[in-house]
This record gives structure tokens, sequence and C-alpha cells, in this order.
């Protein structure tokens, strides 16, 4: 897939890569980092911890894996 390619571009040549997704799914196997913004940054950390905090609740009306 595109993601497991750009994973190994990252990994071989320690890039960084900024991406923007609505897919949650993938955020556990690709993502580092994860800033969660609407208008400004609203939370950011880990891809569980974003996914789990209340900012992501009230934005998205969900929490992880719901």
């Amino acid at each position: 897939t595109l993601m497991d390619m750009l994973d190994m571009l990252r990994k071989t040549y320690d890039l960084s890569i900024l991406m923007t997704t609505h897919d949650f799914g993938m955020l556990d196997r690709y993502a580092d980092q994860v800033i969660l913004v609407d208008h400004s940054i609203l939370c950011q950390g880990t891809a569980q911890e974003v996914l789990q905090s209340e900012a992501f609740c009230n934005i998205f009306h969900r929490k992880a894996g719901a």
C-alpha cells in the first residue's frame, strides 16, 4: 500500500512525513505523533492519547474504536 511504502522510505532515510487524514484506524500503525486540529491545536500526543482525548470525542462525537 502507499502507506507501507511511505513508512519504508521514512525508516530507510530517517525522514519525517507530515500528512493529514481522517483514517483513524491507521494512526497507531504509522504515526509517531498525532495533532488534532480544528482552527487551532486541540490535542497532541501518541495516537492513543489523541484518540482517547476529550477533544477528539467532542470534535467527532465518538470515542476511538466506536
